[in-house]
């Protein structure tokens, strides 16, 4: 039987799902801003690559004591501020390599596997790059370097960011079979752009270690030693150029010192001045502003807290904008802390009867899927494997805009989902998949970010 042909490979996909992903119906456990922001998707908005957005920025009318010698007061006008902001576009590939078309003489039943393989590989790089764009702040960056040391054909990076600093901790946003540019100032480092990623350990603190912060390493595979610098920065292949779409970090960010520094302090928020319009400022609390004076919390490092810091902070941040906090993303860790406290907080306990039992389920940990505020009503708490482990967000889905252009789906270069690989590759065939969209804010002061949480509470 004769190796597979392209149209071997679209018959075969006429078997399979299209493969298009409508963002309303996105999967929540995928991109957990995507489920939280499914019922504010905005097509309407757009101006060629662009989209339109109004931000308020002043408040109108008018309110005073009257009187029958009094005047009707004078209103003030509401102000706005038109902004474009520009789409951003996101891809991810299926490949088959020379040797699976050549080998696969056996029928469907040799390739079919491979082919199914390539296309779960490509749409699991897909979601983690809309991931972590989702919690990012818009730029691709990963990681910043400390150290590194080469040997063989294997750099050996070091990296020393922090969460309370960068918004993200060492090397936790990478993962094996990235690839990343390294830049030091706005130049790539030489022959440091396109490298793979091939082993990734970060570093995570502990309460053996004071909960100091702990560096993390990245391995990547180049030829020759580049001679890397402290505070060279690592990217997402592409994105130091093109950008990502918004992600939380680039909206909860206010003007205060307890913000982000360097490449993640976003001044300029949909190209307004960030610091010369309260509405457009977030809060972010660090361990001085809720830890318990027994412990001298110190920022930077994570503390002791309970449920009622998390209270605290969404009744600031709906003082602030009016508008209800709807959603809190965390770490795994913390999602199972919060529902520990929970537990210990209101003295809850269950009792398990073993009369005439023969089997016991076991509980282990469990995540927190609500939280209730003091009205009664609740949020929804989103588990984010990418976050840093000691960190929580917290918005009002109402300010924000979900803006994708079309669906998620494949590109179809030529008329099919498979096709002949264009450029310097290794495969033979290939199957883009490619979205484009951003998302936006009105206001952003409604939003919140705890940091210096333990997860071991």
């Amino acid at each position: 039987m004769a190796a597979i042909t392209l149209s071997d490979l679209n018959n075969y996909m006429k078997n399979l799902p299209s493969g298009a992903i409508v963002p309303e119906e996105m999967e929540w456990k995928q991109v957990p801003l995507f489920n939280a922001l499914k019922g504010m998707i905005d097509r309407e908005a757009f101006k060629g690559s662009y989209i339109e957005v109004l931000v308020k920025t002043a408040v109108g009318g008018a309110a005073q004591a009257f009187a029958e010698n009094v005047a009707i007061p004078s209103g003030y006008a509401p102000a706005y501020a038109k902004q474009l902001i520009g789409l951003k576009e996101i891809i991810a590939n299926a490949e088959l390599t020379l040797q699976i078309k050549n080998q696969a003489i056996g029928g469907d039943a040799s390739w079919g596997v491979a082919v199914d393989e390539a296309l779960k590989d490509m749409f699991l790089k897909f979601y983690k790059l809309n991931e972590r764009a989702a919690l990012g702040a818009g730029k691709g960056y990963v990681a910043r370097v400390a150290s590194a040391s080469y040997a063989g054909t294997t750099l050996t990076i070091t990296c020393d960011n922090k969460y309370n600093t960068d918004g993200i901790e060492n090397t936790e946003q990478l993962v094996v079979g990235d690839r990343v540019d390294i830049y030091r100032g706005s130049s790539a480092v030489t022959n440091c752009t396109g490298l793979l990623v091939t082993a990734v350990t970060p570093g995570y603190r502990t309460a053996a270690g004071s909960y100091a912060f702990v560096n993390g390493t990245v391995a990547v595979t180049i030829a020759a030693d580049p001679t890397l610098a402290d505070n060279d920065e690592i990217y997402l292949v592409n994105t130091y150029t093109n950008g990502l779409p918004a992600g939380l970090l680039y909206f909860i960010q206010g003007a205060t010192t307890d913000d982000y520094a360097g490449t993640q302090a976003i001044t300029t928020f949909q190209n307004l001045t960030r610091s010369s319009y309260p509405c457009l400022q977030a809060t972010i609390y660090q361990a001085t502003d809720f830890g318990p004076t027994s412990e001298s919390p110190s920022d930077g490092v994570p503390c002791s807290w309970d449920l009622s810091t998390v209270t605290d902070a969404i009744v600031a941040a709906e003082r602030n904008s009016g508008e209800p906090i709807t959603d809190l993303f965390v770490h795994d860790y913390i999602a199972m802390a919060m529902n520990s406290l929970n537990k210990s907080d209101n003295n809850m306990s269950v009792q398990v009867s073993t009369t005439g039992a023969t089997h016991q389920v076991a509980v282990g940990g469990q995540y927190a899927k609500t939280f209730e505020k003091p009205d009664g009503s609740t949020c929804e708490v989103h588990v984010c494997s990418t976050l840093p482990r000691h960190v929580m967000h917290g918005i009002p889905r109402s300010s924000m805009r979900w803006h994708p252009q079309t669906e998620f789906d494949f590109l179809r270069l030529y008329g099919d989902i498979w096709g002949p690989t264009k450029g310097d590759s290794y495969a033979n065939f290939e199957a883009p998949y490619y979205g484009a969209y951003n998302i936006s804010a009105r206001r952003c002061d409604g939003m919140f970010t705890l940091q210096d949480l333990r997860w071991d509470v």
